[in-house]
């Protein structure tokens, strides 16, 4: 079917025997549509999910359900086979990134096995970055297919999970194969919601200087962070020399720094505790038609952060600025100091923090003074 079709043909459990009654446990699929315009028989769905489970020896219901927690804290439970059919549960969960070459998922796949998921992928062309996953225990394929989803040497479980790139068109063959055997699709975006769900997650938004900064906030928390609360977890999208991962760094400890990406609204699923924003301008003319559109979208991106957290911005951009007006906050919050605080930074005078006495010195090292608004010169660094 084409992936609008194969949208609405969603599966779903239909228990018509109780295990322990004659005749075992049955267990069969049925797509949730209108009897009227339900197919008479769904021949492109794979044998093992029209598969019945008739009473299999060892079975509980356990094998055929799943339970997970969405982000507002009901429980949601789908179906997802028995021992019989393929999506047996399983002690190591599995992830699928489509488009895992490019440097907003390649990271992410990073983490992903990190913290110990089955990682498999595809991209269009061969790169370093495959290789390298592939070193890390990945599995990647050149070119898209559905035998690149389905069960293979190495990965004997359909996944949990299928993550697709911004880059990536509706019609992809990868992703029509999730609609067809009911996987969840998570855009990038929705998928950084949850993997940082959880977590004091500093976000660094901008339409420059995001991977620079927040190479740099994390450096910075990871020094101040001691070993014994597990260390900083970190993702920006490029790489980082000094990062033996090159994009991603992986701690145990509460404290996520994550490059927040403006493009295709990709930061707008975020719950930050805490905010930077190092400057805002028109950027992205495929989703943002005008200044006022991708104003509106860092708006929101603000909108989404802790009450309790702070908002960092650049006070000399004029964009920041106009963000600034708009919300009418300051260093106390929002109205009546609702919301998060506000500092500014910047070399003019009318910000919170400035850098100033600015010298580059011999080998591109940067000098100068830390000066916070009525308390003088903090720090003098380099």
């Amino acid at each position: 079917p084409s992936a609008a079709a194969a949208a609405e043909l969603v599966l779903v459990p239909m228990v018509t025997r109780p295990k322990g009654m004659a005749g075992g446990a049955r267990v069969s699929l049925s797509p949730s549509v209108p009897a009227m315009r339900r197919p008479q028989r769904v021949s492109s769905l794979s044998s093992r999910c029209l598969a019945t489970a008739r009473g299999n020896e060892g079975e509980s219901w356990e094998d055929y359900l799943t339970k997970e927690e969405r982000p507002d804290g009901s429980k949601h439970f789908r179906f997802v086979g028995g021992l019989k059919s393929g999506r047996q549960a399983k002690s190591r969960r599995r992830v699928h990134f489509v488009g895992i070459g490019g440097s907003g998922l390649s990271n992410l796949a990073k983490l992903a096995m990190a913290r110990g998921w089955l990682v498999t992928g595809s991209d269009i062309s061969e790169s370093d970055k495959l290789e390298s996953l592939r070193e890390g225990g990945a599995l990647v394929d050149v070119g898209h297919r559905e035998d690149n989803v389905l069960e293979k040497e190495g990965a004997d479980c359909l996944p949990d999970a299928i993550v697709v790139s911004s880059a990536v068109s509706a019609d992809n063959v990868e992703v029509r194969c999730a609609l067809r055997y009911n996987i969840p699709l998570y855009k990038r975006g929705a998928w950084l919601g949850r993997v940082t769900s959880g977590h004091d997650l500093v976000s660094v938004a901008g339409t420059h200087g995001k991977t620079t900064t927040t190479a740099m906030v994390a450096e910075v928390l990871g020094s101040l962070c001691p070993e014994a609360e597990g260390g900083v977890t970190a993702i920006v999208g490029g790489d980082v020399a000094s990062w033996e991962d090159g994009g991603a760094v992986v701690g145990e400890g509460q404290t996520f720094v994550l490059e927040a990406d403006e493009y295709d609204r990709t930061f707008l699923g975020l719950r930050s505790r805490h905010a930077i924003v190092t400057n805002v301008e028109l950027d992205h003319l495929d989703v943002y038609e005008s200044e006022e559109e991708i104003l509106q979208a860092f708006e929101e991106f603000l909108e989404n952060v802790s009450q309790s957290g702070a908002v960092v911005m650049c006070g000399d951009d004029l964009g920041c600025r106009a963000l600034l007006e708009r919300r009418e906050i300051g260093p106390e919050g929002g109205e009546e100091g609702a919301g998060p605080s506000v500092q500014t930074y910047g070399y003019g005078g009318g910000n919170d923090w400035r850098a100033t006495d600015v010298r580059v010195e011999g080998g591109g090292v940067t000098s100068f003074k830390v000066e916070r608004r009525g308390g003088g010169i903090l720090q003098q660094g380099r």
